[in-house]
């Protein structure tokens, strides 16, 4: 016969046992339950404060864009209205475009998508486009989009983004290249 250190595991009368015990196991019970409560409770707080950090953030990100185009309130004023408004420097004219080149990643990276970069800044690219490519010939030099795409493939991603919602025509075809 072989003895054992610990007593044998043997069935547990409810009847028999002491109320001590028992009120110990039910408040296990009622803490184990109240604790899943109390996580999923946290879990709907950290949630709505995330989204709402996110919302927040996805804000500023549209108002730092914003600004970015302010910056060159000009360039837009002269494609909008080219008789009434200076033509501006040809580095602004390059800054200005760049902008649209990187809505154009920004929508490759999935971090905005094509019909709010259409809705906030859709009449922007349209006129920069419509503005005519032999007048911008004569007023600066070629659409640098145009004669160099592989070089402004972000801005030919937005014109292929907003061909199907503006009238835009269709943007020079690019080699392909990756962008990373």
């Amino acid at each position: 016969m072989m003895t054992y250190l610990l007593s044998e595991p043997r069935a547990v009368d409810p009847s028999k046992s002491d109320p001590l015990t028992i009120w110990a196991t039910w408040s296990q019970i009622i803490g184990a339950g109240a604790a899943v409560v109390l996580a999923i409770w946290a879990i709907v707080i950290a949630t709505r404060q995330l989204n709402g950090a996110r919302r927040s953030a996805f804000g500023q990100f549209i108002l730092g864009i914003d600004e970015a185009f302010r910056s060159y309130e000009d360039v837009r004023r002269y494609f909008n209205d080219p008789s009434n408004y200076p033509k501006p420097k040809q580095p602004d004219l390059y800054r200005y475009i760049a902008i649209f080149e990187r809505l154009g990643l920004f929508i490759k990276w999935k971090l905005l998508k094509p019909k709010d970069v259409d809705m906030l800044y859709g009449e922007r690219f349209e006129n920069l486009i419509s503005y005519g490519f032999e007048r911008f010939r004569t007023d600066f030099e070629d659409f640098p989009p145009k004669v160099r795409p592989q070089n402004w493939a972000g801005f030919i991603e937005l014109w292929n983004a907003l061909k199907k919602r503006r009238k835009v025509g269709e943007p020079p075809s690019q080699p392909e290249q990756p962008i990373t």
